[in-house]
C-alpha cells in the first residue's frame, strides 16, 4: 500500500547487524536506488545524522506517507499560544498547505491568529525533519513580536531561537553552533539581512536542504527587482509558507505579483 510505518529503536550493534543484512532486501522491493546526501539529508563522513529525516525524505520520494510512533519525550516540544487550541480555519488551512507538499500561502485577516498559524507550520516543518526554520518578516518590531513568540512556545531545551539582523552581529555564528549542538534552529530574519547579509549563502547551504521559509507580510516581498528577487530565484526549500492578512499587492506594481508569489510559495517552482 502507500503506508510505512516505522518503528525505532535505541541503536545497537545486534540491530545494525541486523539492517546491514535486510537493507538489500528492502532496496530489491522498493525498487528505487536513493542518494539520501543529494536528498538534503544530513550525511557526514558516511554517518547518517538525522534518521527520521532520511526515511521522511525516502518515503516522499517514493509517494508514501510514513507514520513515526510519538515519542512521549517530544510531548512538550512545542506549545499552542492560545489556551483554546488552534480554531477551525487554522486546522483546515494547515491541512491544505500540508496535503500541498507544505506549501502554501495563508491569507488571515488582522486579528485572526496569523502568527499563531505560522508557529503551527514551523513546527510541522520540523516534525517532518528539517533543521531550521526561517521566518522573515519586513520590520524588527514584526522580527521581534516572531522571536518572543517562538521563544514561548518551543521548547528552549530542543530548540534554539536567533536573532537575525544587524543588531546582532553574530546571527550566524550562533546558528550554526546550535546546528552543531543538534539542536531545533528557529532563525528569525529582518527581511534586509535575509537578502542581503554575505553569511546567508553559507548558512543556508549548510542545511543541505534541511529547513523551512515562512515569509511574514509576504505581499510586501519585491519580487521583481533586487535581492528578494534573486534569493527566490536561488533558493528553493522544501517547505514554504507565506503569510499575508491581504495578498494583493499594494504597491500596484502589476498584476502577476499574486501569481508570481503563488508560483514560489505555492506551487513549490523557482
Amino acid at each position: 500500500n502507500d503506508r510505512i510505518t516505522c518503528h525505532l529503536a535505541e541503536s545497537s550493534h545486534e540491530q545494525i547487524q541486523h539492517f546491514q543484512e535486510c537493507w538489500p532486501d528492502y532496496t530489491a522491493i522498493l525498487g528505487h536506488c536513493i542518494n539520501l546526501h543529494s536528498m538534503g539529508a544530513d550525511v557526514h563522513e558516511r554517518v547518517l545524522w538525522d534518521p527520521k529525516e532520511a526515511l521522511s525524505l525516502i518515503c516522499r520520494a517514493l509517494g508514501m506517507e510514513i507514520e513515526f510512533p510519538e515519542d512521549p519525550g517530544d510531548s512538550d516540544f512545542f506549545t499552542y499560544p492560545h489556551p483554546d487550541g488552534p480554531a477551525p480555519h487554522q486546522e483546515s488551512a494547515i491541512q491544505k498547505w500540508e496535503d500541498n507538499g507544505f506549501r502554501g500561502i495563508f491569507e488571515h485577516a488582522t486579528g485572526t491568529y496569523k502568527t499563531a498559524s505560522g508557529l503551527i507550520a514551523a513546527h510541522k516543518i520540523f516534525e517532518q525533519g528539517a533543521t531550521c526554520v526561517v521566518i522573515s518578516s519586513p520590520k524588527i518590531r514584526i522580527a521581534m513580536q516572531w522571536y518572543d513568540k517562538c521563544y514561548t512556545c518551543f521548547s528552549t531545551e530542543k530548540t534554539q531561537v536567533i536573532k537575525c539582523w544587524h543588531h546582532n552581529k553574530k546571527w550566524h555564528e550562533e546558528i550554526l553552533e546550535a546546528r552543531d549542538s543538534g539542536k531545533k534552529i528557529l532563525a528569525v530574519f529582518v527581511q534586509d539581512t535575509l537578502w542581503d547579509s554575505p553569511h546567508t549563502n553559507p548558512v543556508l547551504t549548510s542545511f543541505k536542504g534541511s529547513w523551512g521559509l515562512i515569509i511574514d507580510e509576504a505581499h510586501n516581498w519585491d519580487i521583481y527587482e533586487g535581492q528578494a528577487s534573486l534569493f527566490m530565484g536561488y533558493w528553493g526549500p522544501p517547505y514554504r509558507l507565506g503569510l499575508t492578512a491581504e495578498l494583493e499587492d499594494p504597491f500596484n506594481r502589476g498584476t502577476d505579483h499574486v501569481e508570481v508569489l503563488k508560483t514560489y510559495l505555492s506551487n513549490g517552482i523557482n
